[in-house]
């Protein structure tokens, strides 16, 4: 074991851990600004220099979502949007769902103007395959706490 492994310790990393994770930390809100103060104050008791840089960038806040089965058993179901994804608008997005489970793109089946249902996190790849394929929305299911995420292969603003 290296020597500084050591001086790892759990409960005080355990501690960090708690105090970040009690704010929303989207870029630009009061969370972060809470975040970051946490940090600067607890590296500088340990004597550890703190500069705080702050610039503009292109970002995106994700706002409320939730997907409504229609008919007579209809029901709406918590959901939550992707990071720099377009809004449905007020009117959202009405159409025949496809399950395509795992996939990782259209495969045989046509999904030209349907809603594509898939399985797993979404990532920009499979997000793109099926828009490219005519889906007109598209709605990823995964077990366990839901995750933000980007459909952009873009991390951080464009110059």
């Amino acid at each position: 074991m290296p020597p500084i492994a050591t001086e790892v310790n759990a409960d005080l990393l355990w501690k960090h851990m708690e105090a970040l994770c009690q704010w929303e930390r989207y870029t630009g809100t009061p969370g972060e600004d809470a975040a970051v103060a946490y940090i600067e104050r607890e590296m500088s008791a340990l004597g550890i220099p703190v500069t705080v840089h702050e610039f503009d960038a292109y970002i995106s806040i994700p706002g409320p979502a939730s997907l409504e089965i229609l008919g007579e058993d209809g029901q709406r179901i918590p959901a939550i949007t992707a990071v720099f994804g377009a809004s449905t608008g007020e009117a959202g997005v009405t159409g025949d769902a496809v399950h395509v489970g795992e996939a990782e793109g259209p495969g045989e089946g046509s999904i030209a103007g349907r809603i594509v249902v898939a399985e797993r996190m979404m990532s920009p790849s499979r997000f793109f395959s099926f828009e490219r394929a005519g889906a007109i929305a598209q709605v990823y299911v995964n077990l366990g706490v839901a995750h933000e995420g980007p459909i952009s292969t873009i991390w951080g603003s464009p110059t």
